[in-house]
């Protein structure tokens, strides 16, 4: 049975009505985690750090490149590092990137 996995990844990563949205569902209680390549709606995957209890960084890559809407899951953000990426816009908690194939994009925190 596959649904405690799939739990879990619905509490690391959620990717339904077109948006990404990262650590969606995490207890308070659960200060340090991370996960490396899931899969979201749009062949991207991610990756995410959180460490005493505050999310650092995610990294986006697409494959297949695409337009990728993403729910920040911090106020304020920096693109550390891009490949083959266009930032398109970033209001109301929401960051759209645009993907050629093979791109990539690392966003992390900006009070860190």
């Amino acid at each position: 049975n596959f649904a405690f996995a799939s739990a879990i990844q619905e509490m690391l990563l959620q990717s339904y009505d077109g948006v990404i949205r990262i650590f969606p569902a995490i207890p308070t209680d659960w200060k340090n985690l991370s996960f490396e390549n899931l899969r979201t709606d749009g062949a991207f995957l991610v990756s995410a750090t959180k460490n005493n209890g505050v999310i650092e960084s995610f990294t986006i890559q697409a494959p297949e490149g695409g337009i990728a809407y993403i729910q920040l899951p911090f106020p304020t953000f920096y693109i550390a590092e891009s490949a083959k990426m266009e930032k398109v816009s970033s209001a109301n908690k929401e960051l759209i990137l645009k993907f050629e194939k093979g791109g990539s994009a690392v966003i992390k925190n900006g009070f860190e």
